[in-house]
């Protein structure tokens, strides 16, 4: 039986599937069974997967559910004792799982092991470093911190023991989007996580992807920042305006990145106040920081004169 198994949901993923299937199979630690579940995919997706020799190499086919059934499918068929699912158009380095599983040798008790993650664009030139949260010995600092941000950032970062993942519920498949943090947020609860202090996932930015959709992006999240918590311990309550004044500045900085239109700007210059409005310090302690985003923001909407004026201050 394997140790490890591998699972990537792939849907429509002809593009960029070959590359993380390579990650996996080019892995030091080589004790696994890598399980793609098609996802109902109608490109090419099946037909590349299934040309892979490699009797590591499991396919299951189902019509199209979403990424928590489909995750959920392959936990429902997984062989190993800890489960690590890879994204199919992200990329593991070759010790990902290597290092995880010694990380668990050394913290037995531990639920979760996740590694770094740096940003990639979708023809796999380096975007921008993610975070580098070391989480604390303490169950509940960990669980706070997640509350506040998903520091592990992409669902292709974890190796899970499957006793805890079973025993959670495994994924959400009623929530539309932040499946991996509400699992997540359910073993903190529980469970300690480990660090591996390296980069050994490259999570690609893909256009259109939900994470790219900024308007759509909102009210997901903010449904799901109420339901997680609405869930949470009272001591926790004080954290969901950090956590709102948190979104609402990345999507602040995403309508920075989009096009530029009234439209976006309007919405830009939204996310900036309440960014600010959910916590007000942020005007003494990033004050330079609001005020260039909101010159970015305002440029086109200010008459020319003073817009020149504040790319003549922004660029000094």
């Amino acid at each position: 039986m394997p140790i490890i198994s591998v699972i990537i949901p792939a849907y429509n993923s002809e593009k960029t599937i070959q590359e993380s299937i390579d990650s996996v199979l080019t892995q030091t630690f080589s004790d696994f069974e890598l399980i793609i579940v098609n996802d109902g995919s109608t490109d090419k997706t099946l037909e590349l997967v299934e040309g892979i020799k490699d009797p590591r190499l499991r396919i299951l086919s189902f019509e199209n559910a979403g990424a928590a059934a489909t995750r959920n499918r392959g936990i429902a068929k997984a062989k190993g004792d800890f489960i690590a699912f890879l994204d199919a158009d992200d990329i593991w380095t070759t010790g990902k799982l290597a290092d995880q599983l010694a990380a668990f040798k050394h913290e037995p008790s531990a639920g979760l092991v996740y590694s770094w993650s740096d940003y990639i664009n979708f023809s796999g030139d380096f975007l921008c470093v993610g975070k580098r949260v070391i989480t604390s010995e303490s169950i509940e600092d960990t669980y706070a911190k997640l509350l506040v941000s998903n520091f592990l950032e992409n669902g292709s970062t974890p190796l899970i023991r499957i006793d805890i993942l079973k025993e959670v519920g495994c994924f959400d498949e009623s929530l539309e989007s932040s499946q991996d943090l509400d699992l997540y947020l359910k073993i903190a609860a529980k469970y300690r996580f480990v660090t591996v202090p390296k980069v050994q996932v490259k999570y690609r930015v893909t256009p259109g992807s939900i994470t790219s959709k900024t308007a759509e992006n909102e009210k997901k999240q903010v449904e799901f920042i109420n339901k997680i918590f609405a869930q949470a311990p009272g001591k926790y309550k004080h954290l969901k305006r950090q956590r709102l004044s948190g979104f609402y500045r990345y999507l602040m900085l995403r309508t920075v990145e989009e096009e530029v239109s009234l439209k976006n700007r309007l919405r830009g210059l939204k996310y900036l106040i309440l960014f600010v409005l959910y916590r007000p310090l942020i005007l003494v302690d990033q004050y330079k920081f609001v005020f260039i985003m909101f010159s970015k923001i305002s440029l086109n909407l200010m008459p020319k004169p003073l817009s020149n004026l504040l790319k003549r201050t922004l660029t000094s």
